[in-house]
């Protein structure tokens, strides 16, 4: 059996919580490994033209969203420039 080295602080948690539902660290833990497994990766972050394409989208939601509301409402975009420019 392989063996799984956590923090100490992890380790007391998982073991507390154990403790309340009154079953065996290995029973709690398992059971977690096994769906975390079987859960699909998250996506990689993107980069390039990828990301330039989900900003330009993000952008023409925005304007589209921003028809309805009121003449007044002002929404700053430089806010996602400068996140733009930090991505470049």
């Amino acid at each position: 059996m392989a063996t799984l080295t956590i923090p100490d602080v992890i380790y007391h948690d998982l073991v507390a919580r154990a403790a309340q539902v009154r079953i065996p660290l290995e029973d709690f833990v398992v059971p977690l490994l096994e769906r975390e497994l079987e859960a699909p990766a998250p996506p990689p972050p993107l980069t390039g033209e990828a990301w330039r394409q989900a900003f330009d989208k993000l952008v023409r939601d925005s304007a589209e969203w921003c028809k309805h509301l009121p003449a007044d409402h002002e929404i700053d975009f430089d806010y996602y420039r400068e996140r733009e420019d930090a991505q470049l």
